[in-house]
């Protein structure tokens, strides 16, 4: 099941990639197309060139974000609201920028590298645990279902 996962993750990375493929080609399009259409070989040529390296440059996305990345890891923890809970729990706060913009507390305002070391610490506690998803949680979490 994990692999089926990793499978349909892969499968909402490929469709983003084919939409920036199908961005560039457009803008390629309007480059070398005229009013009248292909007229040279050599146009033809290029064209099909083009659309190779645009392949290749999807293949190269796709591969180097699978063997780079655990393709069934979604963190349910990690964030600045969880950490501002551990940190001082009850706190009225807000941020913008790493800046906190407001704070509502008797407490002492915390540092930012206060909350980046709690959110580091949250993460590290989430990839210990070897969480597996169902395909239809992926999807789900993914916006796809």
């Amino acid at each position: 099941m994990q692999a089926a996962a990793g499978v349909a993750l892969l499968l909402v990375i490929l469709r983003a990639a084919v939409a920036q493929a199908a961005v560039e080609m457009a803008l390629l399009e309007d480059q070398l197309l005229t009013p009248q259409g292909l007229q040279t070989q050599a146009a033809v040529v290029v064209v099909e060139g083009l659309a190779a390296t645009l392949v290749a440059k999807l293949v190269d996305r796709v591969l180097s974000f699978s063997n780079s990345t655990d393709m069934t890891k979604i963190y349910q923890l990690y964030g600045i609201d969880t950490a501002g809970q551990l940190w001082r729990p009850g706190a009225k706060w807000e941020i913008s920028n790493r800046n906190i913009t407001r704070w509502e507390d008797d407490r002492p305002c915390p540092t930012w590298a206060e909350i980046d070391a709690t959110m580091e610490k949250i993460k590290a506690f989430e990839d210990s645990i070897p969480t597996i998803w169902t395909t239809e949680q992926i999807e789900k979490l993914s916006g796809r279902n």
